[in-house]
């Protein structure tokens, strides 16, 4: 025996509201209302953002911090095989690489000690 299929009746609980809401929510009219009113904030939301100092801060910043990193990758790659292509084999290659691994992360840490009393970004 199957059980019964459910219905679209009055629900007994709800009453007649209940299903007069379901067929007002899943209309199309309503999905292209709720869909232009999240288009709306959605538009609204980048304006605003658009419209903010610190966005375009952030923004110029991380271009410049990719085109940064970007380097030092290349430098990984290049630096070995220059060192020794003009101080032959036996330069520390590698002892040189983490001088300047170790200057690249302790370096920022102590030009913002020196630098603490300036305003960001004048």
């Amino acid at each position: 025996a199957k059980p019964p299929l459910p219905s679209l009746a009055p629900s007994p609980i709800f009453g007649r509201a209940n299903v007069e809401a379901l067929e007002k929510a899943t209309s199309p009219k309503s999905w292209l209302a709720a869909a232009s009113a999240s288009l709306l904030r959605a538009a609204e939301n980048i304006r605003d953002l658009c419209a903010l100092r610190e966005f375009w801060r952030a923004l110029w910043l991380s271009i410049c911090l990719i085109l940064l990193s970007k380097q030092w990758g290349d430098m990984d790659q290049l630096l070995p095989a220059f060192l020794e292509r003009h101080f032959g084999v036996n330069s520390p290659i590698f002892t040189i690489h983490s001088i300047n691994m170790w200057v690249c992360m302790v370096g920022p840490s102590v030009a913002a000690s020196l630098t603490a009393h300036l305003d960001d970004f004048r």
